[in-house]
């Protein structure tokens, strides 16, 4: 409002003109699938805006825009084979109580077929683990497709590895229960 009334503008024509719309890219990479400004005409007309109060201390404001996000829609998750076969999940999803640690190390060991304690998750900083804009109980779904897709790709470079090393075409070779 302050900045409204710096330019001479009415709050809400400067809201209506600073609004992200529908096919707008917003912060976190998403794309808009509403119209803000939608919102905000229809807000004002269910409140007769710009009609003065008819009470004394009766005022009628279309104040706030807010977009909330429990984050955006991509995950990507890291993963890796060390020497003796443990497996260390390295992913951006930030840790809040939603049980992120908790929920990738058993996904991970189940998809690779091989034991629980030889996994390990890594959730740390963005110069250690991949970028996520997930949060909130999104987590378990796109961190956790976001893994099974890891384990694939894993699945399918061992078995390219194994044929270099057999001299063997990786269509003659399968992976199972943790063994190609």
């Amino acid at each position: 409002d302050m900045i409204a009334k710096r330019l001479s503008m009415d709050p809400l024509e400067f809201r209506l003109k600073n609004a992200v719309g529908k096919g707008d890219i917003i912060h976190s990479g998403d794309e808009m699938t509403t119209d803000i400004a939608d919102s905000l005409r229809k807000a004002a007309e269910e409140i007769n805006y710009g009609i003065g109060p008819t009470k004394p201390n009766q005022g009628k404001s279309v104040v706030a825009i807010l977009e909330h996000s429990t984050g955006g829609s991509r995950s990507d998750i890291k993963i890796q084979m060390n020497t003796g076969a443990a497996v260390v999940v390295f992913s951006g999803a930030p840790e809040v109580g939603q049980g992120v640690q908790t929920v990738l190390a058993p996904m991970a060991a189940e998809a690779l077929e091989i034991p629980l304690a030889v996994v390990s998750v890594v959730t740390a900083d963005t110069e250690t683990t991949p970028y996520d804009s997930i949060g909130a109980s999104k987590v378990t779904f796109h961190a956790g497709n976001a893994l099974l897709l890891a384990v694939e790709e894993m699945k399918q470079q061992l078995l390219g590895l194994a044929a270099e090393v057999l001299h063997i075409s990786p269509e003659g070779l399968e992976y199972r229960k943790g063994l190609v």
